[in-house]
């Protein structure tokens, strides 16, 4: 059976266009407020509230909340937010880059958690998820760091 042309190209173009759109379907699902033409820059919480270094500026030694599967809730006080991207300057990927920070928290030791992402509540920024690493056991606790960059 041969296939003509016409109907080769009629064929690609089909399956082309049904592969692309599973792809936006589960993009939009994933993170709706990040759809194509939302006007939504960066990641938001679930009151709207976007993560940025001006909103964990605003909440230096207030409590966070980190919870995940099969890990207790615990309590972590944010002690730090650093500007990463002013420690590098003069470089050229500084001018261009949009924003980059890391939020330093501390946790009690008794409940040590692993380097993961983690569900986050704050009673002012609401609802995210953070990826939390271990930076080293302080006088107070552990310390965890949150890298934000958004190049």
């Amino acid at each position: 059976m041969a296939i003509s042309r016409r109907r080769f190209i009629k064929s690609g173009t089909l399956v082309v266009l049904s592969a692309g759109l599973p792809l936006k379907v589960a993009a939009e699902s994933l993170n709706p407020d990040a759809a194509i033409g939302s006007g939504v820059i960066g990641p938001t919480t679930t009151n709207g509230s976007q993560l940025d270094l001006n909103s964990f500026s605003k909440y230096l030694k207030t409590d966070f909340q980190l919870s995940g599967p099969g890990v207790p809730t615990v309590r972590a006080k944010l002690i730090e937010v650093h500007d990463l991207k002013s420690q590098a300057k003069g470089s050229a990927t500084n001018a261009k880059s949009k924003e980059c920070f890391s939020a330093v928290f501390v946790a009690s030791a008794s409940a040590p958690f692993a380097q993961d992402t983690y569900n986050v509540e704050h009673p002012s920024l609401g609802k995210f998820s953070m990826f939390v690493v271990p930076r080293r056991q302080g006088t107070n606790g552990i310390q965890y760091e949150a890298v934000f960059n958004r190049l």
